[in-house]
């Protein structure tokens, strides 16, 4: 059996306390206002400095947010690793792998599911009807959007073939650069970038 307890009505002192603390609030508005409009020059300024830090604060928390808080952009990143190198002789650690070291993971690691690799680099990009542009990139092995869980929205991966010595030249561009380029022209696989003056076919975005 339930029974609703009977309302109980709050104290006196409370309910006089908050009308007289939302008073003092109107009163301070009121004379906030009145100090800002004799003083044009002064409220000014404080209405763009709190514009400043109003755009500040959501500048830094947008990249705060995309960055540390937002979802990370692969697949299964709890299952993803990062191989480093230890130079015994020199001491020192987090050392990149050479290409045969990581030929050699390829070959004889039975701990990892799929291994690849990938290492920053900087093109210049050769355009037919705009001036030169510097562009940040990856050299990366076939398999590495595979790994990452990663399909291209336009075109495909890269193939084996393009991951040997001697293979022309092929390129997966980013939609930022598919949008000023090729004005994100559904076709544009197979069409060719010039990346440190070297042709490179686009196989996907």
């Amino acid at each position: 059996i339930m029974s609703a307890l009977p309302a109980t009505p709050p104290p006196q002192g409370s309910s006089l306390e908050e009308a007289t603390m939302a008073d003092r609030f109107v009163q301070d508005v009121r004379i906030a206002v009145r100090t800002l409009a004799r003083r044009p020059g002064f409220a000014s300024a404080v209405v763009l400095t709190l514009g400043l830090g109003i755009g500040a604060t959501t500048a830094v928390f947008s990249v705060v947010d995309g960055v540390l808080l937002g979802p990370a952009p692969v697949r299964d990143i709890d299952r993803l690793a990062v191989l480093w190198e230890t130079d015994r002789h020199a001491g020192t650690i987090r050392e990149p792998s050479a290409i045969p070291d990581y030929l050699d993971f390829l070959e004889r690691s039975r701990r990892f599911e799929r291994l690849a690799a990938f290492t920053p680099a900087e093109v210049n990009l050769t355009s037919d009807r705009g001036d030169p542009a510097r562009l940040a990139a990856l050299a990366v092995s076939d398999r590495f959007l595979p790994t990452l869980g990663l399909t291209p929205i336009v075109g495909r991966t890269f193939r084996a073939d393009e991951d040997r010595p001697g293979a022309p030249g092929a390129v997966i561009i980013s939609e930022a650069l598919w949008s000023q380029v090729f004005a994100r022209d559904p076709a544009v696989e197979g069409r060719t970038l010039r990346l440190n003056d070297v042709p490179h076919t686009v196989v996907g975005v």
